[in-house]
């Protein structure tokens, strides 16, 4: 279950987030789900296990769980092991997507076995008689669980056998369930019809109060840029709680960022990337600071520098705009700088972000690093030192070794207002070897902790793999 994702949030932060849900929820707080995913597999036989964990502070609760046993050794668990990447499990896992609402205070996940690659060697699939599957939304000290509609008909992933991958697979996926503003409904990817009648992936959005689904978009069949990559993907809602973002990716029109009205009321309407003519500079425009500012990555004419296996060569620069105002912050002319984590901070004078740059010859392996710089495109800052020792395959792709990745920056203001939470799979404290864990830092790259705790890969003598590694997860980004 070998994997190199495409990640569906790359709105990375919108105007003014905040607010929704039922009002009660404490300030400052922030929940974090994730699913631990297991499998163990020797010569003969192999199972798994998989349970639903929601965490706040240092309180967790298990909401759901599931043991798949009986199934034959295919050797699938130790390319999973070998990936170190959790969330490739719904390739193969009963849980599906995931998300959390705006202000932290409910969590939705999906669960079916549909798309499963196991189901097939399972009679009656992998889920026990009876169990339900479909969307779920549960609060976020486990209360209230109920389910709300069916599972979606299109999978969150493609799969595909690639001997260019390390592990002889590859696997793109993208598990967004986006809540709106208010947490009354849910939006995420779908089968439905175009306007000619012809299925494709399309996104939708699900009433949570009433059930009512509702087809925002009738996009045509659409060819992927790579035979396993996803074309249509949920980048989230904007806090108008009217207005969606999504992404497509198809060959000949590469990647291009839409936004569209939930009610159905205008169509989808392409955003064109900010475009530098080569030699020349954006000047620094002195934003007025009341206004709301946005962080957003996009992908501009070139070839990028670094060839990373199995993704596409696109330059991606971060860039940040108030009204009409838009400035380019890198120019690192690569091809994962911030794609995988950006965040502005609390006071909107500064952007964190992975790269896997080397712009002050102290990241020579090209690892994937934290990084700062100000919203004027000043003062760059390389806040970490990750790395294997050896020169990253992949930078912040980088899920197989060498290299390592960082993902899911966000800003936690319960041990204080510069403290972020990510997911990595490097081992900065010597703690995690062979997995991906979340930690918590400030903001200027000191006082590093790690806050969980998941086995990562262990092979014993026999040859007998056992993989515990964390996804799909979602933090409360807002």
């Amino acid at each position: 279950m070998g994997s190199r994702s495409w990640p569906a949030l790359l709105l990375l932060a919108l105007a003014a987030c905040g607010g929704g849900g039922d009002g009660n929820t404490p300030p400052g707080i922030r929940t974090l789900a994730y699913v631990v995913s297991e499998c163990h597999e020797d010569a003969r036989a192999a199972s798994g296990h998989q349970k639903l964990v929601i965490r706040q502070g240092e309180r967790e609760v298990t909401v759901r769980e599931f043991t798949v046993n009986r199934l034959p050794a295919l050797g699938l668990c130790p390319l999973y092991a070998d990936s170190r990447e959790g969330s490739s499990s719904v390739v193969a896992y009963p849980f599906q997507r995931l998300g959390i609402s705006w202000d932290g205070s409910a969590v939705g996940f999906e669960v079916t076995d549909d798309h499963s690659i196991l189901a097939p060697f399972l009679p009656g699939g992998l889920l026990p008689p009876g169990e339900e599957e479909g969307i779920f939304v549960v609060q976020a000290d486990g209360s209230g669980l109920r389910r709300v509609g069916p599972a979606s008909r299109e999978p969150p992933f493609r799969f595909l056998y690639d001997p260019s991958s390390p592990t002889g697979v590859n696997a793109d996926y993208d598990y967004t369930l986006a809540f709106s503003p208010d947490g009354q409904r849910v939006a995420f990817t779908d089968k439905g019809p175009d306007l000619t009648g012809h299925e494709a992936p399309q996104v939708v959005t699900l009433d949570l109060r009433t059930g009512t689904r509702t087809q925002v978009t009738h996009l045509p069949p659409l060819a992927p840029l790579a035979p396993h990559r996803l074309t249509v993907l949920v980048a989230g809602w904007y806090s108008d709680g009217e207005t969606l973002g999504f992404w497509t990716r198809s060959l000949p029109d590469g990647l291009v960022y839409y936004t569209v009205k939930a009610d159905r009321s205008e169509e989808p309407v392409p955003r064109p990337a900010p475009v530098t003519v080569p030699g020349s500079q954006l000047v620094p425009k002195l934003f007025i600071t009341a206004a709301a500012t946005s962080l957003f990555g996009r992908s501009l004419p070139g070839t990028a520098v670094n060839d990373i296996p199995g993704f596409p060569p696109i330059i991606f620069e971060l860039f940040v705009g108030r009204g009409d105002d838009v400035l380019q912050l890198t120019n690192f002319r690569r091809s994962d700088t911030g794609f995988y984590g950006a965040m502005l901070d609390q006071d909107q004078q500064r952007v964190l972000f992975a790269a896997s740059a080397d712009p002050f010859g102290t990241n020579p392996n090209e690892n994937c690093q934290f990084f700062s710089i100000d919203t004027l495109g000043g003062d760059l800052r390389q806040l970490t030192q990750f790395g294997e020792g050896k020169r990253s395959l992949g930078g912040c792709t980088a899920s197989y070794r060498p290299g390592c990745r960082i993902a899911g920056i966000a800003w936690d203001p319960r041990p204080g207002p510069d403290t972020v939470v990510f997911y990595s799979m490097c081992d900065p404290l010597g703690t995690n070897p062979d997995g991906g864990q979340f930690f918590e830092m400030r903001a200027d790259g000191t006082s590093l902790r790690q806050l969980t705790h998941a086995r990562g890969a262990i092979t014993e003598a026999d040859g007998t793999v056992t993989a515990e590694l964390l996804g799909p997860w979602v933090y409360d980004y807002h």
